[in-house]
Formats: structure tokens, sequence, C-alpha cells
């Protein structure tokens, strides 16, 4: 294990290049543009792409992995897979839940996902939350009572009320 990966838990590039190409997908090159960070590899369909999309987790902003094929290129970003060309989403990435619920004032508590916030509330109105358009924008919730984030794919419904998972609380919608 390199000195990064014991320092900041993440793989360095020479060990990720290693554990993804033995997956039949090619490692090519990180580029870095505008702050967001693309890792960009090599495939040589698209199923071989989508079934490694799949099984990589994405759990940042601003971070994306593209892989390029003879069929087109697709990416995963912190909400879904995506078409690069149109930016059409295929589906939903999956969010694997944590070994134990953490309190976190940045990241789900049961998968460890950024969450991030919404817009500022408007006075006097009324909000609709739709969960699905929550997902696409990866916005999630906060537990006023323990401080703890929530995305929209691990939250609880009782009712129409999202409660917490570790306080049992309602939760509101996380505000900028």
């Amino acid at each position: 294990m390199s000195i990064f990966t014991r320092l900041f838990g993440k793989k360095d590039d020479e060990e990720t290049k290693t554990r993804r190409q033995a997956k039949g997908v090619r490692f090519r090159e990180v580029e870095t543009t505008n702050g967001n960070r693309y890792e960009v590899f090599t495939a040589t369909s698209r199923d071989t792409a989508l079934e490694f999309l799949r099984a990589e987790d994405v759990k940042e902003e601003r971070s994306y992995l593209v892989v390029e094929t003879p069929d087109g290129s697709f990416g995963k970003d912190l909400v879904m897979i995506f078409d690069e060309k149109t930016s059409e989403m295929i589906e939903f990435g999956e969010r694997k839940p944590l070994p134990q619920l953490k309190k976190s004032k940045a990241h789900c508590a049961r998968c460890g996902y950024a969450v991030l916030p919404a817009g500022r509330a408007v006075a006097g109105v009324t909000e609709m939350i739709v969960m699905e358009d929550l997902k696409k924008k990866g916005v999630g919730f906060s537990c006023q009572t323990c401080r703890t984030l929530w995305c929209p794919f691990c939250i609880s419904l009782q009712g129409a009320a999202p409660i917490c998972g570790i306080c049992g609380k309602v939760i509101k919608l996380l505000r900028a």
C-alpha cells in the first residue's frame, strides 16, 4: 500500500491503473479541467464500459470516470452513468452502503457519497419535493437534530416525511 493510500484513503494512479486494467478496461489518462477531474479509460465495447462503470464508485462532486469505446464514450459522476456525447442518463449509479452508518456534515451517513445543497428557500413559497429530481442533482437532506446528511437514494420515508436513520427525527432538504 502506498503512502498516498495510507494518508488519504485513496489509491494513487499506479494502483488505480493496475486494479482497473484487470477488468478489461485500459487506463489512458487523468485530465483536470476547470476544477473537474476526469479519469479517462478505453474499452472494446459499450457493454464492457457499462460493466466497468457500474462496478466503480464516484463519491465526490466534480469527479468523473469516462470510458471511450468504438460505440461512443460513456461516463459516471456522483449521480449517474451517462452517454458522454448527449449527456443523457443511462441509469443511476448504485450506491453501496457503508459497513455502518457514519455521521457526516458533507457525506451521506449510509453510502458515503457527497451530498449537495439545494438552492436557497424562497420566502412564502411552498415547495413540492420530487425525489427523482433530487437524485439527478445529487441534492440531499440534513437532520437538524444530529447534524447528519443523507442522500435521496438512502433516506427512509415514514409516510411522506424523510426520516433520519440515526436519530429517527424528520429531516429537511439541505440548503446552501
